[in-house]
C-alpha cells in the first residue's frame, strides 16, 4: 500500500512519516510506501497513493482534496498525529483502503 501524508508545507508531517516507516521495517509491509507532500502537490501526486491522510492542521481542506482525487482522503487523528501514532496511523489507512 502507498499512503501520502499531506501538511501544509510538507514537513511537519516528517516525524510522523519515519515513524510510520520504521513501524513498518518490524512488519511484513516493509514494502509499502509512505510519503509526505504539501496538499499543493496533491492532484499531480495522487495517482502513485492509495490513500491520503491530511494532517490535522488542515483538516478543513478535506474536501478540496477530495475533489482532486477519486482515492480516499480523510484526516490523521489529532492525538495521533500529536503523539506520532505510527501504528495508529497506518491501521487507519489500511481501514480506509477497504
Amino acid at each position: 500500500m502507498n499512503i501520502l501524508l499531506v501538511c501544509a508545507a510538507g514537513a511537519s508531517t516528517g516525524l510522523l512519516v519515519k515513524k510510520m516507516k520504521s513501524h513498518l521495517d518490524t512488519t511484513d509491509r516493509s514494502d509499502w510506501i509512505v510519503e509526505a507532500h504539501p496538499v499543493g502537490e496533491v492532484k499531480e501526486l495522487e495517482g502513485d497513493f492509495d490513500v491520503i491522510l491530511l494532517g490535522p492542521q488542515i483538516g478543513y481542506r478535506k474536501d478540496a482534496v477530495m475533489k482532486m482525487t477519486t482515492k480516499p482522503v480523510d484526516i490523521i487523528n489529532a492525538i495521533d498525529y500529536g503523539m506520532g501514532k505510527a501504528e495508529n496511523v497506518i491501521n487507519h489507512a489500511i481501514k480506509m483502503n477497504v
